[in-house]
């Protein structure tokens, strides 16, 4: 969450305690009022941070102490008899539920990520093209999709053994991750290939980036003497496909179409009512 968006649950949750106090106060029946706090400090826990989460109970139990003072009259004892105990339960809520949501985006985080490489896994990229394709049929948005597979892979596994293999993925990832921009998605699809997202991007556009990629790639296997070499197809969608599976055919039938023609060589196709090749 952006720090815009964190002030704004935090006044958020300042002003419904405020308006719970004003309730409590005038309030003639004999309710748990306490219960209700739960709620602002539980949500601006989860989205905010803990921080903000321990201000807002903070203030909560304020303002409760000063609705039981102004009913009551105040006496010491209120002190160790309310004041804290609502003060250790509200602020362990907010740490609990602060810790719980940190538990929570970390498993979600994993669920989608490669271990090995730490790019999108097959789900996490397959998530990713799927809301690009909305995006793209709501705002009539071209993209491009594109497959890599490393040729050759297996010898290298076979000769230099699988801790240079596991080296070498690592490497193609890093290279895809500073070779495209921020807003690109790139993944890892199971065994030696990979996937590329370029959200709004043009045929022409997609064509240079993957050049560029495929030097990027060949040099840097040329510095380790990995006798490899990569085969992409890259389909950018100016008419789109009826479902995330004829994007993912479209590209995984055009790099194979590539590998058939010999190493380190990229493909290219716009896909269209007819769709052509560049």
């Amino acid at each position: 969450m952006d720090s815009f968006s964190g002030r704004l649950v935090l006044s958020l949750s300042f002003i419904a305690v405020l308006l719970l106090g004003v309730a409590s106060f005038y309030s003639v029946a004999e309710l748990p009022h306490e219960i209700f706090y739960f709620v602002p400090t539980t949500i601006c826990s989860w989205y905010g941070s803990k921080r903000s989460g321990l201000l807002v109970s903070t203030f909560s139990v304020i303002v409760l102490f000063g609705v039981e003072v102004w009913h009551q009259g105040f006496d010491p004892l209120l002190i160790f008899t309310y004041l804290l105990p609502t003060l250790l339960g509200l602020s362990s809520l907010a740490v609990i539920v602060t810790n719980f949501r940190s538990v929570h985006r970390f498993e979600s985080l994993a669920a989608h990520t490669d271990n090995l490489t730490g790019i999108n896994n097959t789900r996490g990229f397959y998530t990713e093209l799927t809301g690009e394709l909305l995006r793209s049929v709501r705002y009539e948005h071209h993209f491009t999709l594109a497959f890599l597979d490393v040729d050759d892979f297996k010898s290298i596994n076979d000769s230099l053994g699988h801790a240079v293999g596991d080296k070498l993925l690592r490497e193609v990832a890093n290279c895809l991750k500073v070779s495209v921009r921020s807003t690109d998605v790139v993944g890892r699809l199971g065994g030696d290939e990979f996937a590329c997202l370029m959200p709004e991007t043009e045929a022409n556009e997609a064509k240079l980036a993957f050049e560029n990629l495929l030097e990027a790639l060949t040099v840097r296997m040329a510095l380790h003497d990995w006798k490899v070499g990569f085969s992409i197809g890259v389909v950018t969608f100016e008419h789109l496909p009826g479902d995330i599976k004829g994007a993912l055919k479209a590209a995984d039938d055009l790099m194979y179409s590539a590998k058939l023609e010999g190493n380190s060589k990229a493909k290219y196709l716009v896909w269209e009512t007819n769709s052509r090749n560049l």
